[in-house]
């Protein structure tokens, strides 16, 4: 068995004045009460990787609950410690049991922050 790392088709932004970036499901980007296919679903785990210039640390937050309910986030923890993402670091998340994943910054954001977001497979 091999494994293989692929762009995911969809990064996770945060636009201009927002707090939140978009969601990604496990199936892909949820528009219209349907999915483009883009999703996690096959994954061993989610890469998500923040633009080199981020003035402040953004939350990583997930949702087990029904896809197109935004309001179940909660911060993804690790060992106890919320998982945040930082200027020009990468962090790995293992074996994603969620079925929503978003971004969210400290406030409304001064400009768009653009995450790019990868998935590793066994095949």
């Amino acid at each position: 068995m091999s494994q293989y790392i692929a762009p995911l088709g969809i990064d996770l932004v945060i636009p201009n004045g927002q707090q939140y970036s978009n969601i990604i499901t496990a199936t892909g980007s949820f528009t219209a009460g349907a999915s483009d296919g883009f999703g996690y679903r096959d994954a061993e785990s989610i890469d998500i990787s923040a633009p080199q210039a981020l003035p402040e640390q953004v939350f990583i937050q997930v949702d087990t609950g029904p896809v197109g309910t935004p309001d179940n986030f909660d911060n993804l923890q690790v060992a106890g410690a919320d998982q945040v993402v930082s200027a020009g670091k990468a962090v790995t998340i293992q074996a994603p049991a969620f079925r929503q994943i978003r971004l969210s910054a400290p406030g409304n954001v001064g400009g768009t922050r653009t995450f790019k977001v990868n998935k590793r497979c066994r095949v």
